[in-house]
């Protein structure tokens, strides 16, 4: 299943994984939260110059 995931979503995706890593306990998969964070903000990116290449079009 490919369901596009909303701005709002992918933002409250970014805030959870900001606050993960930000507890530092060791009950924190780190790494994982770390990629989660960068596959977020990669695509927040991504959506972002899409949408600025549509208006410029």
């Amino acid at each position: 299943m490919n369901t596009r995931i909303s701005s709002h979503t992918l933002e409250n995706m970014r805030k959870d994984a900001e606050r993960m890593l930000g507890l530092r306990s060791p009950a924190t998969d780190e790494e994982w939260w770390e990629r989660m964070l960068s596959i977020v903000v990669e695509l927040q990116e991504r959506r972002a110059k899409e949408c600025s290449h549509e208006h410029t079009n």
